[in-house]
């Protein structure tokens, strides 16, 4: 028990000057801004909404992908010729 308490009293020197180490880099971290300044708001200006032709253009060079995309694998090779039923309408098994 005796070599716990003298660990335990020789950690606590360098336990102190971390806390004191920390507590002084807490402390360094203000900008020495007055809050107040801190606080006002920036001021904005505000106008109502127009429709207006656009007048710049933007070129941009990317790839146009779909939201989503679903890979398909089947177990026979062939083609679709056509698809007898539309977008949303119901189907079920014969």
């Amino acid at each position: 028990m005796r070599r716990k308490t003298e660990k335990t009293r020789r950690n606590v020197p360098g336990f102190a000057t971390l806390l004191a180490a920390i507590a002084w880099l807490l402390g360094a971290c203000s900008n020495g801004a007055d809050p107040e300044a801190v606080k006002a708001a920036a001021p904005v200006r505000v106008t109502a909404v127009e429709t207006a032709p656009a007048t710049a253009t933007l070129r941009a060079v990317g790839v146009l992908a779909p939201a989503d995309e679903v890979r398909l694998a089947f177990m026979t090779a062939g083609v679709v010729r056509s698809i007898e039923v539309e977008q949303g309408q119901k189907v079920r098994r014969n």
